[in-house]
């Protein structure tokens, strides 16, 4: 899942033929625009557990693909480097406070009021995770999409018993928003 990505000569090439600058460029371009379609809309869906609506979602999605374009030949592991990347943006986004301290118009809007319309096969439980302490959600974004206790540890720079232990927590409170939400 995480495997390092980097241009690299097959064993015929030899050091006397290497490819052109411009044939590296659009070999990068390739990988890029494979990488974008397979992942932009996974990563909104990591935004929306996340917390965020569906127009910061997107925002984040778009901003942070384009960033990965332009350091694309830099980037070892494009799948998390853009999920690191969109989780510190929203979090700067979720505080950012303006100079007359009042929430930043990004932020207000942003209170998870309409996380139930993501179109993620989870659809019910955003609702849920919107409910839940911040860590717990960021914990249950890596693991929905796939990313295993250590992964996530590496992440958010905890250790893997924290992200268990936030895990566990998340799955009870959840559990309990469902009983709730049957028994009404």
């Amino acid at each position: 899942m995480t495997t390092p990505r980097a241009y690299e000569p097959g064993p015929e090439t030899s050091c006397e033929s290497q490819p052109s600058p411009t044939t590296v460029r659009s070999v990068e371009v390739a990988e890029f625009t494979a990488f974008y379609k397979d992942d932009v809309h996974a990563l909104g869906v990591f935004l929306r557990s996340l917390g965020a609506n569906a127009t910061v979602a997107t925002d984040i999605a778009a901003d942070v693909m384009g960033e990965a374009y332009h350091q694309w030949s830099s980037i070892r592991m494009p799948r998390t480097w853009v999920r690191t990347v969109a989780r510190r943006k929203y979090l700067r986004a979720l505080f950012a406070v303006d100079l007359s301290g009042e929430v930043s118009d990004a932020v207000e809007a942003d209170h998870g009021r309409d996380i139930a319309d993501s179109v993620a096969p989870h659809v019910a439980a955003c609702g849920l995770l919107a409910r839940l302490p911040l860590r717990q959600r960021q914990v249950m974004a890596w693991h929905l999409d796939g990313y295993t206790p250590t992964e996530t540890a590496q992440e958010l720079q905890i250790s893997p018993g924290a992200v268990r232990s936030s895990l566990a927590a998340a799955r009870q409170a959840l559990g309990d928003l469902l009983r709730e939400g049957t028994e009404q």
